[in-house]
């Protein structure tokens, strides 16, 4: 993540929860609907490389009453040290009817000029049941 790009970042006490994981909870939140979760964990670290930095990378656990077997993971790290080859984004979403999973290919070089080279891509995989 080119951290550099948003100066005001570097003062920010909760960089990654407030600006970047935000958007994927709002995403749990909306895929859930109606139901809210009864539990929610958070952790949050910083890297090692960047330690002006507020927390960089984060992981969230969310536990729902109405069913016990509805728990969602969010993993997030914004900081690629290593490069892309195996750095991953993606959304994951398997229930008892099938799964469906979405690369989001431009936050594996955001900031890059990846003009037709796209990593984004779709697949769903759907098991019907007739009784």
């Amino acid at each position: 993540m080119p951290w550099s790009l948003w100066s005001f970042l570097t003062t920010a006490p909760r960089l990654e929860l407030a600006y970047h994981s935000v958007h994927y909870v709002d995403l749990i939140r909306d895929l859930s609907k109606p139901y809210e979760p009864s539990t929610v964990n958070c952790r949050s670290s910083r890297h090692a490389v960047i330690p002006h930095l507020s927390p960089v990378r984060s992981s969230y656990s969310f536990e729902y009453k109405h069913d016990p077997m509805l728990y969602v993971n969010i993993y997030a790290n914004h900081h690629h040290r290593w490069g892309t080859k195996h750095a991953q984004s993606y959304l994951l979403v398997e229930g008892n009817r099938g799964a469906a999973k979405a690369q989001l290919g431009d936050n594996l070089a955001y900031g890059e000029n990846i003009e037709g080279n796209q990593t984004d891509y779709l697949q769903v995989k759907l098991q019907l049941f007739y009784s």
